[in-house]
């Protein structure tokens, strides 16, 4: 059984939770037509986090080379926001949905963004044995 709803009612509008559901969706929509014209790969090349590819980045910038910045930030950000399918994509936003609202009335917006966040970055970390 999947939770559809709550009955938890909230303070305010859950704004920070609406806009990570958009960016979710509107990125897995490029996905899908990058995937249509033949193209998903060289995205996921340049945005998906490769941890070779992140601990050079890593290394330059704590060697001072700010300009490596960019490439050790954004993979890391933009592979918060990729689904690897519509089960995938439909069962993260469902409980954003329902969840979301909560935590974001409990401690403001800027905790659910710093709970993704963490969860999102920390599922990076896992090792990929693909």
């Amino acid at each position: 059984m999947f939770p559809l709803y709550d009955d938890i009612p909230s303070r305010r509008p859950p704004l920070a939770g609406r806009i990570i559901l958009i960016i979710n969706i509107v990125l897995f929509v490029i996905e899908l037509v990058l995937m249509a014209e033949g193209r998903l790969d060289e995205f996921l090349d340049v945005f998906a986090v490769i941890p070779a590819r992140e601990a050079a980045a890593f290394t330059a910038v704590m060697a001072g080379n700010l300009l490596a910045l960019p490439a050790l930030l954004l993979p890391i950000l933009v592979a918060m926001f990729l689904h690897g399918g519509i089960l995938h994509i439909g069962g993260n936003m469902l409980f954003l949905w329902i969840f979301g609202d909560n935590v974001e009335d409990f401690d403001g917006p800027c905790s659910l963004y710093g709970l993704l966040f963490a969860l999102r970055h920390g599922g990076n970390r896992r090792p990929n044995r693909h």
